[in-house]
């Protein structure tokens, strides 16, 4: 399954060598993460996306300066789908971004989107524009009880003043755990800790948090 990363600092940091981290993480994942990686990145007021088709770690990152938020994600492809711009995360709406990593069964949701990460982003995103405080909340417990088995649900979102985040999985806590790290001007989050440091803590499973940016 896809790996993803968040990172928000009020400081702001070089993007460069984290997505560098990033990278080597994917392509030594025992899982196959080459089918697209994208990524969100903000900076003060301002805001780009970058998505590729090709395997994260063939990217030159040398375009990428200094930013306060990351929100990057690599396509590990469900059942052989083709890599794909149109499937490949994290999806924008407005201010928001979002990145899903997971496997889902027997999911019934009224919600639009060619594939099954597009309809969860759909809920998600039009939940939380109505109720900012309680709206991520309601779409995973509506996608929880909405599904006939979860392998694994882990979701990234963030706007210019949140991080909603949560992880739910069934079997292989090493790998479907999301991984935190926190400090008084920094949080990360990552489907991995990444290459070469040890202060990331694995999250409980069924833990689901809305966080304000630092």
């Amino acid at each position: 399954m896809c790996r993803l990363l968040l990172v928000s600092s009020r400081n702001g940091f070089a993007l460069r060598p984290v997505l560098e981290s990033f990278s080597e993480m994917c392509r030594n994942s025992r899982e196959y993460q080459g089918d697209g990686w994208g990524v969100l990145h903000r900076s003060g007021l301002s805001s780009s996306v970058h998505r590729s088709v090709e395997p994260i770690w063939t990217s030159n990152f040398a375009e990428f300066r200094t930013a306060n938020l990351v929100l990057a994600h690599a396509r590990s492809a469900f059942r052989n789908d083709p890599p794909s711009l149109a499937h490949t995360m994290p999806f924008i709406s407005g201010d928001i971004g979002f990145a899903f990593n997971g496997e889902l069964h027997g999911v019934r949701l009224r919600s639009q989107g060619s594939n099954g990460a597009q309809k969860i982003f759909s809920l998600a995103d039009r939940l939380i524009r109505s109720d900012p405080e309680r709206g991520f909340q309601r779409a995973i417990t509506a996608i929880r009880n909405h599904t006939d088995h979860i392998r694994a649900l882990n979701i990234v979102m963030t706007d210019v003043k949140r991080i909603y985040f949560s992880t739910t999985f069934s079997q292989e806590p090493d790998y479907f755990s999301l991984h935190i790290k926190r400090s008084s001007d920094m949080i990360a989050i990552c489907s991995e800790p990444l290459p070469d440091d040890q202060e990331w803590t694995p999250v409980p499973n069924n833990t689901m948090e809305v966080l304000q940016c630092c």
